[in-house]
């Protein structure tokens, strides 16, 4: 008995298993580093708009960051909703699908004082 091809064959059919759980252990933590990030910098904003910062200064703020966020401002009466999107495209084939990851999103409701 040949153990060397053996060995071979049960190598090539575990070897695309492995890339793809370490795939998707990488977009997981690239979706962890970015969501992370988003909630830094929606943190930052809350405590902009609640100094009385203009649209312009706070635009400029999220940009500077990074180019791709999307965000939205709503005024109710008492309170105001942040919204921090970033949309993410995985590296790993399938896992968006699989943990239905598209869009980064962070919101956050600050008191109107």
């Amino acid at each position: 008995m040949n153990k060397k091809g053996q060995a071979l064959v049960e190598f090539i059919i575990v070897l695309p298993i492995m890339i793809f759980v370490l795939l998707a252990i990488v977009d997981l933590g690239i979706v962890s580093y970015n969501k992370n990030k988003l909630e830094n910098i929606i943190s930052d904003v809350g405590t902009m708009y609640k100094n009385n910062e203009t649209d312009e200064e706070i635009n400029k703020f999220i940009k500077d960051n990074d180019k791709d966020i999307n965000y939205t401002i709503n005024n109710s009466d008492k309170y105001i909703n942040i919204k921090l999107e970033k949309k993410y495209n995985s590296i790993t084939p399938g896992i968006d699908k699989l943990f239905r990851i598209s869009n980064i999103v962070v919101d956050c409701s600050i008191i109107d004082a």
